[in-house]
């Protein structure tokens, strides 16, 4: 009777293993990513440089760190993260090497949470959404 009662207990502890990692990869549902992740660190590059591209601001900045980075399996993957944005003092219209760029020490730094469609069969990305706060 023993041992058939740690086999029992042994796969109720099985099962829910099994469904917590189902529900954490849900087929459409997001999934937490390393952040160190090679892919990731270049979907956050995309999406820094194109943030960037499109700001009025006169100055470079620089990606700091990666937060919070997530996939979605959708066609292709969707990529949400938080980007910590630091301000330098080179201007954007000078041309200057990124390393040499020392980081303002007036500016707060910026917080954008991104979200990025990646079909790499495609070679097609797009920035879908970015929201910075100081």
């Amino acid at each position: 009777m023993y041992s058939y009662s740690v086999v029992l207990l042994l796969c109720v502890v099985n099962f829910m293993q099994i469904e917590r990692t189902t529900a954490q990869m849900m087929p459409g549902g997001w999934f937490d990513v390393e952040e160190e992740d090679p892919t990731v660190r270049e979907i956050a590059n995309f999406a820094h440089s194109t943030i960037m591209s499109q700001s009025n601001s006169d100055y470079v900045t620089r990606l700091d760190a990666i937060r919070d980075a997530q996939k979605q399996v959708v066609s292709g993957f969707k990529y949400r993260m938080t980007l910590d944005i630091k301000q330098t003092t080179c201007r954007k219209f000078e041309s200057n090497d990124l390393r040499n760029c020392e980081e303002s020490s007036s500016e707060e730094p910026i917080s954008c949470t991104v979200v990025v469609w990646d079909q790499p069969w495609l070679q097609s990305r797009k920035l879908l959404s970015a929201e910075c706060v100081i």
